[in-house]
Formats: structure tokens, sequence, C-alpha cells
């Protein structure tokens, strides 16, 4: 899990350009309530660029504390 979280950054990044193209093209509508609907969906990918940060930072640290614990020879087999 630690490692497909690190290696999601770049297709995550891709996401967040293409959804910006969108948005993008949102603002440029016609629709009376584009402004409403741009606020929103600034909101949700912001929400999810978090999110996908936290995680991120969360497998990183999982992933040095299994490395730290299996050369310290900590590394236990039996669930707590």
């Amino acid at each position: 899990a630690a490692v497909r979280a690190a290696e999601s950054k770049a297709d995550f990044y891709d996401l967040e350009l293409m959804v910006t193209e969108h948005l993008e093209n949102r603002l440029t509508a016609p629709d009376p309530a584009r402004i409403a609907a741009y606020s929103i969906e600034v909101g949700m990918v912001d929400g999810l660029r978090r999110a996908h940060q936290s995680c991120r930072r969360i497998a990183s640290a999982a992933s040095r504390t299994a490395r730290s614990d299996y050369v310290s020879g900590e590394l236990s087999t039996s669930i707590p």
C-alpha cells in the first residue's frame, strides 16, 4: 500500500491537471450558475488533494517505520 501511494503521485497530478482544465472551461461557460459550480468543484479538488497528500505522508511514515523495525530486528509477525 505504501509503494502504491508513493507511485500514485504522478497519476494524481495528471488527473489534477485535467480537472484544472475542466475548471477553466467551467468559468467561461455561459451557464448563470457557473460561479457556484466552480466554487463547489474547486473545494472538492482541494479536499481530494489534501486527502491524497495525507495518504502519501502516512504511507511514507509507515514504510519508514517498517524498514526501521526490520533493520533493528523488532519485526513481529504476531498481531497485538
